[in-house]
């Protein structure tokens, strides 16, 4: 069944969810001047990657690419399988953690970690058990709900912004021997992988996703540059959460409210627990076919609290962040290897498909 328009939807609201909280800040610190150079290298690499994923699963018939790496034999599905279900798991724990901090920083500051993780992590297991059609309906429920808020509050975050913090346009690139602009990647690397996961149940078509992706660009863009273009680079390097800042800036006299920044944080904390039960879901289905013999439900239980355990053994947040830049090595494994491998072998199982 062709589900293009809900996987367009689920594709923008998981890279929603992770553009606005450690992006701007790696782009920001990676490079003094010229950030325009960083977030296009970025966008560009995003192009690439998802278009040859996609070109790989156009090639793999019914097969979504658990199948298809089995295909090839167990050795090649355990290189490419096992690498990206620990870096989901990994990032899950990392995702849960951040999304926990910032929620306390900004409106609950006496709320204790472990009860944020539980709920976050409660609230994407239960939508994650139910399958893609859940996950689906969830994404198109959300972008009603939240979607007009989060639009509506990046609109008006301009209020403070002077253009001439944009200046100088140059930049030598030095910022790739900085870790921070590796870091950076994550939103780029963490939310194509469940493409390769919708089949044979439901089907998407590529020109959905690359409209989905560039309608992500101006988000890529403006969340570095709102606090750029707020603070200057000397400041807005300072914070953790840049964009964040930015928003608590913002008063309108003609809001009810007097702080907008608590209603953008609770529409991306929805969009990131979505993305969060798509990154347990992904690792679930393929544990399942390893172990066919254990239920999806208790692989997953067992997922969640191996999760829930791992986010209360991190003590603080720079450890946390240490952990982040430990996973970058996952993740260009992910962003390279992936894509690749699943366009080699899905040629290869075209060429063995009888015409």
């Amino acid at each position: 069944m062709d589900r293009s328009w809900q996987i367009f939807v689920l594709y923008i609201l998981i890279h929603l969810g992770l553009i606005f909280f450690l992006y701007p800040r790696d782009i920001i610190v990676s490079a003094g001047e010229g950030h325009w150079v960083e977030i296009l290298l970025n966008y560009g690499i995003h192009l690439l990657a998802i278009a040859v994923y996609m070109k790989g699963l156009g090639y793999s018939g019914d097969k979504d690419i658990v199948g298809l790496f089995f295909r090839a034999g167990k050795p090649v599905a355990f290189l490419i399988l096992v690498p990206l279900a620990l870096y989901l798991s990994v990032t899950v724990v990392l995702v849960v953690r951040i999304l926990a901090e910032v929620v306390i920083v900004v409106f609950l500051s006496k709320t204790p970690i472990w009860a944020l993780a539980a709920l976050f992590l409660a609230v994407s297991g239960y939508i994650a058990s139910k399958g893609l059609e859940t996950l689906l309906r969830t994404g198109i429920l959300l972008s009603f709900f939240c979607l007009p808020v989060i639009l509506f509050i990046f609109a008006v975050s301009f209020q403070n912004v002077d253009w001439r913090y944009m200046f100088p346009l140059r930049n030598d690139f030095s910022f790739v021997s900085d870790m921070h602009y590796w870091q950076s990647l994550h939103p780029v690397a963490a939310g194509f992988s469940f493409l390769g996961f919708v089949k044979p149940h439901s089907t998407f078509k590529k020109s959905r996703i690359y409209l989905a992706s560039a309608l992500l660009f101006p988000f890529f863009f403006f969340a570095v540059y709102i606090p750029l273009l707020t603070f200057g680079q000397a400041t807005s390097s300072t914070f953790d959460f840049p964009y964040s800042v930015a928003l608590d800036s913002i008063y309108y006299s003609w809001l009810v409210f007097d702080k907008v920044t608590i209603f953008f944080l609770f529409g991306l904390a929805n969009f990131t627990m979505l993305y969060v039960a798509v990154s347990l879901w992904q690792p679930v289905r393929i544990v399942h076919r390893w172990f066919p013999a254990f239920k999806p439900v208790y692989i997953l239980l067992a997922l969640l609290a191996a999760a829930f355990v791992s986010c209360l053994c991190i003590p603080d947040w720079r450890t946390v962040q240490n952990i982040f830049a430990w996973n970058a090595f996952l993740r260009f494994y992910v962003l390279i290897l992936l894509p690749l491998s699943t366009l080699l072998l899905g040629l290869r199982f075209r060429a063995k498909v009888p015409a």
